[in-house]
């Protein structure tokens, strides 16, 4: 499916339980809506830099492996990547500055989460890790060079067993 280069917005579930397995988005899109790939057998995106605003549940139970977040997005809505099981790597951006309810539930498979915010933690809601608790133990949470003992202490990113440090 090739998208036209004047298109800004994906759509409220444009591609909802779709059996497109990669999507590659212009540099024209600033928004992908809600539930836009929700149930798609969606395995790679590639998400243009230009992306500023991503819809709540908009990855909901699609079986992406990999996704990095254009660092323009700072929002990280209410269960965004929930049920992503196959979901290996997510990368956030370096604008992230909040993560909201269930954003991670069920994402089981999860073994590296970057997290490139380089002067505070992202803020979390009451509930962003809520079913997502086996990732303190088993997910790599790799942060900015410099940055360890500020996620260490942390209430929420403190949890993560193993903090690395890299250079992003």
């Amino acid at each position: 499916v090739e998208l036209p280069s004047t298109l800004t917005t994906i759509g409220n579930g444009a591609f909802k339980q779709c059996a497109l397995e990669t999507v590659c988005l212009p540099a024209s899109v600033d928004s992908i809506g809600e539930y836009a790939f929700r149930n798609s057998r969606l395995q790679g995106i590639d998400l243009p830099a230009s992306i500023k605003e991503i819809g709540q549940g908009a990855f909901t139970a699609s079986t992406l492996e990999s996704v990095v977040l254009p660092d323009a997005v700072s929002l990280i809505p209410n269960g965004c990547f929930q049920r992503c099981e196959q979901l290996v790597s997510l990368t956030l951006g370096k604008s992230t500055s909040y993560l909201s309810e269930y954003w991670l539930d069920g994402c089981s498979s999860l073994q590296q989460l970057y997290v490139k915010a380089p002067d505070f933690p992202p803020v979390c809601h009451a509930e962003a890790f809520v079913g997502a608790e086996p990732l303190f133990e088993s997910c790599i949470l790799h942060v900015p060079y410099g940055c360890k003992s500020i996620y260490r202490n942390h209430r929420v990113w403190g949890q993560f067993k193993t903090i690395v440090e890299d250079n992003f």
